[in-house]
């Protein structure tokens, strides 16, 4: 785009991206020809070793919230993750969460199996 006479401010409205991201990614390729950003994340807190007992840890057992899987991390290996950051660690190992369906206050459970004899008959 600059190569086309695009302004700085046009290419960031068309890359949906700050006006100052433009003008360093275009410092950045000027000094040294650099096309993509260094960001590639950061070293795993955990040891290859933790990380493939905590793997196995919560295929076994299912937490409700991320921050109590970040307590027993804590607990265990003694390292601190923030929220976002296991969330991340999470979905990099191919984790998901599914919001948990709730039960009605007023289920009854032999109702319920009534119900289901009758209506399968």
């Amino acid at each position: 785009m600059r190569d086309e006479d695009w302004s700085t401010h046009m290419i960031a409205q068309a890359l949906r991206i700050h006006e100052t991201s433009v003008v360093r990614y275009i410092d950045d390729y000027v000094t040294s020809e650099k096309l993509t950003t260094n960001s590639g994340g950061s070293d795993s807190y955990l040891t290859d070793e933790q990380t493939k007992e905590l793997i196995e840890h919560l295929c076994d057992v299912t937490y409700l919230h991320a921050h109590q899987i970040a307590d027993y991390i804590k607990e265990k290996y003694a390292v601190i993750y923030q929220i976002y950051g296991l969330n991340k660690w999470l979905h990099q190992h191919n984790f998901s969460y599914k919001k948990p369906k709730g039960v009605p206050h007023k289920f009854d459970e032999d109702k319920q199996a009534d119900l289901l004899r009758f209506t399968s008959n």
